[in-house]
């Protein structure tokens, strides 16, 4: 199995390892900065911070040699999405969400997460029929079926879908394993495909998560907006006018 970065100073030496331009690491740097915000507060099912979801994603899309377009949707990938995560508060993709991803990203990392979301996938009928049409898929389309197996490994690497609640079928998950080592393989992707392999066995043999593992919540969730021990409206209005009053004081003796 590789190893795959999971915060931001990992995933930029390994962006530098593979040799990507200034130019495009201030736009992999900038895309970061993107995941951090919308992944505040949100968490996977086993407890982890999404934004480190994010970042392996995109550490396993550099791994895998993509261009840095592909590589910075796989950072953002879930950009569109974060709506359908437990309590969240987030808003369903429009043309603000939009907007706001072509001004960071690029048009074309827009136009990829556009069709990551649209990609149906999460049945093995699904899958099949990628298997059985790639030879005729165009390069984005073959890029957003890439993305999706970089996002199912992350998925399962940890022992993570271990914690989401109900395990899923052990004879479901065996043939979505199959379906995307097979997928890796007519990608050409060889290390990905060793990868996926190589988890998917894992999941296959380990002893089913007792109930005290599962954390009750699917693949994500959002934490309640306010922090433990934050400071309340009156205290920060407090904090506020006391900034202010130095400063004036500053000023009259100056």
């Amino acid at each position: 199995m590789r190893n795959f970065a999971l915060t931001y100073p990992q995933l930029m030496s390994q962006a530098l390892a593979c040799g990507l331009e200034r130019s495009e690491l201030l736009r992999l740097q900038r895309a970061h900065e993107l995941a951090e915000a919308m992944g505040d507060g949100l968490y996977r099912a086993q407890g982890v911070p999404f934004l480190n979801h994010l970042v392996r994603t995109a550490s396993i899309a550099l791994a895998d040699g993509h261009r840095p377009d592909v590589v910075l949707a796989a950072l953002l990938h879930s950009a569109c999405m974060l709506h359908r995560f437990s309590d969240s508060r987030r808003r369903a993709p429009g043309p603000r969400i939009r907007r706001r991803l072509r001004r960071v990203a690029g048009d074309e990392v827009e136009a990829i997460l556009a069709a990551y979301v649209a990609l149906p996938w999460r049945n093995a009928g699904d899958r099949a029929a990628h298997l059985a049409g790639l030879a005729g898929y165009d390069e984005r389309r073959r890029q957003v079926v890439a993305l999706r197996l970089a996002n199912d490994l992350e998925d399962f690497l940890d022992g993570g879908m271990q914690y989401g609640g109900p395990q899923h079928d052990s004879a479901k998950v065996a043939e979505h394993g199959q379906q995307c080592v097979a997928l890796a393989e007519a990608l050409g992707l060889g290390p990905l495909a060793a990868d996926l392999r190589e988890v998917f066995a894992q999941q296959r043999d380990a002893t089913p998560a007792q109930a005290a593992l599962q954390t009750g919540h699917r693949i994500a969730y959002e934490r309640k907006r306010r922090h433990l021990w934050e400071a309340g409206l009156a205290t920060r209005t407090l904090r506020r006018c006391v900034r202010a009053l130095r400063r004036l004081k500053g000023r009259v003796v100056s």
